[in-house]
């Protein structure tokens, strides 16, 4: 992720609520995300990044199906 300014904040928002925060403080972030507590059914994730200038991006809802094999 490359913002137009510091990256304050990366966070990531599961069935409203959320679950992951990383504060990079850098133009740029990198991050992986692993939902250990996922149960079996759909759930729908949104990753929001904040910059320090208070500009925020989000993405389309992702949508994933865990079966729970």
């Amino acid at each position: 992720m490359l913002g137009t300014a510091p990256i304050a904040a990366v966070e990531i928002i599961k069935d409203g609520k959320f679950v992951y925060k990383a504060e990079p403080n850098s133009d740029t972030a990198e991050f992986d995300y692993s939902d250990n507590a996922a149960a079996k059914g759909q759930s729908w994730y949104y990753v929001r990044a904040v910059q320090a200038d208070r500009n925020m991006a989000w993405s389309s809802p992702i949508w994933i199906a865990y079966s729970g094999q």
